[in-house]
């Protein structure tokens, strides 16, 4: 099961950011941006799955981006204000941590993201 505290804490970890609204937030950029690269029907499985704190940063009505895992890192960058090596670790490190206590869900999602998107559920 996905919890907000385990998400918040891995993006704490790597933005050295206290574990309240700050940290809370670059985990939710991260989630928005994978949202993004989904079909409507594997939003919806992604918004169900993750908790209540965190469901609609996965909501978006706009058309899938087609772009891979550079756009992706680049937006969560831009949006957090990160470095984009800063944001590359960010990324794997929320994602990888929905891959550990989801693996389920991953799988769903997978076959709908780029192979390069896909890498980034792997821990760094």
């Amino acid at each position: 099961m996905i919890t907000h505290e385990r998400l918040v804490a891995e993006a704490a970890d790597e933005v050295r950011v206290s574990r309240g609204a700050d940290a809370g937030h670059v985990a939710r950029i991260v989630l928005a941006e994978l949202s993004l690269h989904l079909e409507i029907p594997q939003r919806r499985l992604l918004q169900r799955a993750l908790p209540a704190a965190d469901r609609d940063a996965a909501y978006a009505t706009v058309p899938r981006y087609t772009g891979g895992a550079a756009d992706l890192v680049r937006e969560v960058a831009r949006h957090g204000e990160l470095q984009p090596d800063q944001a590359r670790h960010l990324t794997r490190r929320v994602l990888s941590a929905i891959a550990d206590s989801d693996p389920e869900l991953v799988d769903a999602l997978r076959p709908h993201l780029p192979p390069d998107i896909n890498d980034l559920f792997t821990a760094p």
